[in-house]
């Protein structure tokens, strides 16, 4: 029997830093709900993954702490191993964005008594090829724009901060040639940005808002929802762009949709982030959803 077994891994260097101040408070009161905890730090970039794949077959929680990026590797290595297991996120990086799809605590303590206490529940998951991702799979000029923008920035100007940072970037917008297919409906573009994700909230930014045509985006439908915006030519047509984003205006640049499965093929090996982080090359890419093999305390 797998009994109370609860494997804590931490990322130290994520976010702030400020899981060192509350960590031990974190595991005391894991112990103190029967729990029977084993504690691993991360040291370099893909170790959620490894440790993961590789032990979680001993315990019956994971709970990892750290950003999304930390969330992504122990997802994809529970899905690599095969294991039921529950588990549980502490957010402590920089956007959080996962965490406020699913209305998680920002303080580590509440976070850690919520899992200790949680109830699970089955998660939609992204699957990019062979690898998952959580939320968000993302290519093209702006993929970064939601992470580097200032926080001060942000706060005070809101979406028109987004705007000022796309801005200086569009003299040195690249596109990409891709070929998209959803069921029977192909259509070939000149693409500077794609999106597919699972998830409510994005950098910032309301899936509702940017995908005003999609009038009920779910977190647990078994779908997910794509979004591509074709080159602009020159600034008038940058601005339409611009408008669809900050104001719900209807573009001809902008394309959204929901499915199941989704392909593309670029002419060129095109770089992906995966939940904010980076996610390699491809030249050809294929979009599912697996769901329940995921289980979240909460």
């Amino acid at each position: 029997m797998k009994g109370k077994k609860l494997l804590f891994i931490v990322n130290p260097n994520a976010g702030n830093n400020r899981i060192k101040n509350s960590a031990l408070k974190v595991l005391d009161n894991f112990v103190k709900a029967g729990f029977d905890v084993t504690f691993y730090s991360t040291q370099k970039k893909g170790d959620a993954c490894n440790i993961t794949e590789n032990f979680g077959k001993d315990f019956s929680t994971i709970v990892c702490c750290g950003g999304d990026g930390t969330l992504n590797e122990t997802i994809n290595g529970v899905l690599k191993s095969g294991i039921d297991v529950e588990l549980g996120y502490i957010p402590c990086g920089t956007t959080n964005d996962f965490a406020y799809n699913y209305k998680l605590y920002s303080n580590n303590v509440k976070a850690g008594l919520a899992i200790a206490k949680g109830s699970p529940q089955p998660l939609d998951v992204g699957i990019i090829n062979d690898r998952a991702f959580a939320y968000v799979a993302a290519f093209g000029a702006f993929t970064e724009i939601p992470y580097q923008t200032p926080q001060k920035s942000k706060a005070a100007f809101g979406k028109l901060a987004y705007y000022s940072e796309a801005v200086k970037k569009l003299p040195h917008i690249n596109s990409v040639r891709a070929t998209v297919t959803c069921g029977d409906v192909t259509f070939e573009e000149d693409l500077i940005y794609g999106m597919i994700s699972n998830s409510l909230h994005v950098g910032g930014f309301k899936m509702s808002d940017i995908m005003k045509n999609l009038k009920n985006i779910s977190l647990h439908d078994g779908k997910l929802e794509a979004l591509f915006v074709s080159k602009p030519k020159n600034l008038v047509e940058f601005q339409s762009i611009a408008n669809s984003f900050l104001l719900s205006d209807d573009s001809k640049f902008v394309h959204s949709f929901q499915a199941d499965s989704i392909k593309l093929h670029f002419d060129t090996p095109t770089p992906w982030t995966l939940d904010g982080e980076f996610g390699g090359e491809y030249s050809d890419v294929e979009f599912r959803v697996v769901s329940g093999k995921v289980v979240l305390l909460k």
